[in-house]
């Protein structure tokens, strides 16, 4: 996890999912989702390249404010209520901001 700079999974996620767009065979609706580490790439992945919506499953969600504002659908989080980590002050931080 730490050997991924933000830059290159900015970029890494960027290319994928137009990449993806570009399919015949993806027709409708694309999401982002991820758990964890995989989390924090979902959301990238939804602040860089409108997706319709974005689904997090307990994952670091203390972005900056200015990256939230380019989501263009819904966000939907999931969170465990006593964790250390991934608290409440920081899911409350993250739904404010978006």
């Amino acid at each position: 996890m730490g050997r991924v700079g933000r830059a290159e999974t900015i970029e890494i996620s960027r290319k994928w999912l137009q990449w993806l767009k570009s399919q015949e065979i993806v027709k409708g609706k694309l999401a982002t989702i991820g758990w964890c580490f995989g989390d924090g790439w979902a959301l990238s992945e939804a602040t860089v390249e409108p997706v319709d919506a974005a689904v997090v499953y307990y994952g670091r969600v203390n972005y900056p404010t200015g990256e939230l504002r380019y989501l263009k659908g819904p966000v939907m989080g999931h969170f465990a209520t006593h964790d250390m980590l991934i608290n409440r002050d920081m899911v409350t931080l993250f739904e404010l901001a978006c």
